[in-house]
């Protein structure tokens, strides 16, 4: 234990050199990262005393991490709901691990995962750029004045004869969640979704659907252009239907019923050892509540936003997250790094009481409206006629050129225009990600302000 207390109590210079460059790594505020190693320092004698360095698990960090929190109180940065905030959390792990002699197993639970990329955040970058486009949007500036910036689940892509405000809305956006997995654009699968329901209402109904046959669902599917993934989707309709029946009255608004927080909607959304439902992983459970909480469908909960390819491409663009260990192919749509994110924005809204919806609004609308227009974002498609070969489909980078008069106005028409331009210095072209299910970066390109004419 001697050890240990001489390793908790440093030299206050080699401390303060510690914070410093804790603080600048991941643009965190030096007052916090001085409140984050007291927490650190009492969540290692928490260990301490409760032997938990002996035979370390994730269930009991997460605990003496929390009784170490709820012996400081007021002490530790909190949320508006009162719980220590994330990114104190976050500086307080990366503190307590210089605390630790890197042999200790404890260190493999809380460090990433050395073979995979690993995401850097940068929470002042965070707050500069998600301010910036809460502000823009509330006032209604560019880009969010534009058709382009329309939501997918806008009054305007809804079906004209779904009645609103009720189960019939919320079994419709229930049932959208199957194509927000990438693959095709979130308001075109609206638009073609509500072509669906205008012709053949009944198959938003799950105590009708559950009886059907799902190739007789991914027929009506085909129909209407909604070819990707129906085969896997048109069981995942009827199967869902029958579990929404059994288990929630047929009614996605009763899976939110009672106080439960996000860990027990995960719990009730996520497809887990045959319950859930299928094909609802993080992602569309997030976007299930997002949609009906966006709808008034729900009482609003901060529940962590989704976290897709465009709120990612705004993210990596602008350095709210970066990255080391990058793999050889460059991609960096992961798992873990849209569950960091996750809980980045989340620990926005609830440390800037902001709501989430307005979060997920402002940085999802922005890259869907112009992102994907400037020069650098755009893939050439040479063999587009002739129809696409999946993952072989041919695509390269549009050749940049400066002095093109046509690049010079898609240029003019959004990355000059746009509210956090200097902020950007990466493209992530969406088609690479829906033709090649990767998200890779590269530099931008700025046009010279003297050719935007």
């Amino acid at each position: 234990m001697s050890e240990f207390e001489v390793t908790i109590a440093p030299e206050s210079h080699v401390k303060n050199e510690v914070l410093f460059e804790l603080a600048d790594a991941y643009g965190l505020e030096p007052k916090l990262c001085q409140q984050a190693e007291a927490w650190a320092e009492n969540w290692l004698r928490t260990m301490l005393d409760t032997n938990t360095l002996d035979n370390p698990t994730q269930q009991s960090l997460a605990v003496t991490r929390d009784m170490a929190a709820d012996e400081l109180g007021a002490e530790i940065p909190r949320d508006i709901h009162g719980n220590p905030s994330f990114r104190a959390e976050f500086a307080t792990t990366k503190l307590l691990l210089k605390l630790l002699p890197q042999d200790q197993a404890i260190v493999q639970l809380l460090e990433a995962d050395p073979t995979s990329v690993v995401p850097i955040p940068n929470f002042k970058q965070l707050d500069a750029i998600v301010d910036t486009l809460i502000a823009e949007r509330s006032a209604n500036r560019f880009p969010y004045y534009l058709d382009a910036a329309q939501l997918p689940q806008d009054e305007a892509n809804m079906p004209g004869s779904l009645p609103l405000g009720g189960v019939e809305h919320a079994v419709f956006l229930f049932n959208s969640c199957y194509y927000m997995r990438g693959g095709i654009k979130s308001v075109t699968a609206f638009k073609q979704l509500s072509a669906m329901y205008e012709m053949s209402p009944e198959l938003f109904d799950p105590f009708m659907v559950k009886d059907i046959d799902p190739e007789f669902v991914r027929g009506v599917l085909a129909q209407h252009g909604l070819n990707y993934k129906s085969k896997e989707v048109s069981k995942s309709w009827v199967e869902n239907s029958a579990r929404l029946v059994e288990q929630f009255d047929g009614d996605p608004r009763n899976i939110f019923e009672d106080n439960l927080d996000y860990f027990e909607l995960l719990r009730r959304v996520r497809n887990q050892r045959g319950k859930g439902f299928i094909g609802f992983q993080k992602k569309m459970t997030s976007m299930l509540s997002y949609y009906l909480m966006s709808a008034g469908l729900v009482r609003y909960r901060d529940y962590p936003l989704p976290v897709d390819f465009h709120v990612l491409r705004v993210s990596a663009a602008t350095d709210i997250i970066r990255f080391e260990n990058m793999p050889d192919d460059g991609d960096i749509y992961k798992e873990h790094v849209l569950d960091l994110l996750r809980d980045m924005y989340r620990d926005y809204s609830v440390t800037h009481g902001v709501s989430q919806l307005d979060v997920c609004d402002a940085v999802w609308s922005l890259s869907s409206a112009i992102c994907g227009t400037q020069p650098g974002n755009v893939m050439v498609e040479p063999n587009k006629s002739r129809g696409r070969q999946g993952r072989k489909t041919e695509i390269y980078p549009l050749e940049i050129d400066v002095n093109d008069p046509k690049q010079q106005r898609m240029y003019e028409r959004s990355c000059s225009l746009c509210p956090i331009e200097g902020d950007c210095h990466q493209n992530f072209p969406s088609k690479t990600y829906y033709v090649r299910g990767k998200m890779i970066g590269s530099p931008r390109i700025r046009f010279p302000k003297t050719t935007l004419f």
